[in-house]
C-alpha cells in the first residue's frame, strides 16, 4: 500500500555559485554524499547537489512531514545501485521511524536537464 508520494524541482541556476554550493552541501549532504561531491568537478558537483537536494525534499514530502524532526538532511543517504539507479538509505531516526511506520520499500527517480533537477519518491508500507 502507498504510504506516500512526493516530488520536487529545482533550478539548477540557483546553485552555479559553487562556494555557496559548498556551504550548501555541508548542511544537506551525509559525510558519504559530501566525499562524491567534493571529487566532482565544479559542474558536476553542482548538478550532483541539486540532485541530491531534489530527492530529499521529495522524500520529507512522502512522508508529509518536509525536513524536520526525524526527516532531515543528514539521515538520509541517496547512493546509486550498479546501474545508476538512486537508492534510499535511511539513517538514525529516519531509519526507526521507518520500522515504526512500517514502510518496506522506497522507489526514488531522479532526472535532470542543463536547466533543472527533478525528482519523485514513492514510500510503500507492507
Amino acid at each position: 500500500m502507498i504510504y506516500g508520494i512526493g516530488n520536487d524541482i529545482l533550478e539548477i541556476s540557483r546553485l552555479s555559485d559553487y562556494k555557496r554550493s559548498t556551504n550548501l552541501a555541508l548542511k544537506v549532504l551525509t559525510a558519504y554524499e559530501y566525499d562524491v561531491f567534493k571529487n566532482l568537478s565544479e559542474s558536476k558537483a553542482i548538478k550532483y547537489l541539486a540532485n541530491q537536494y531534489v530527492c530529499k525534499e521529495a522524500i520529507s514530502k512522502a512522508f508529509g512531514t518536509g525536513i524536520r524532526n526525524e526527516v532531515i538532511f543528514t539521515n538520509m543517504e541517496i547512493h546509486r545501485d550498479s546501474l545508476g539507479k538512486p537508492v534510499l538509505t535511511p539513517l538514525g531516526k529516519l531509519k526507526e521511524l521507518m520500522e515504526n511506520e512500517q514502510i518496506t520499500s522506497t522507489h526514488v527517480t531522479i532526472s535532470d536537464t542543463n536547466m533543472h533537477s527533478l525528482a519523485t519518491v514513492v514510500l510503500e508500507t507492507g
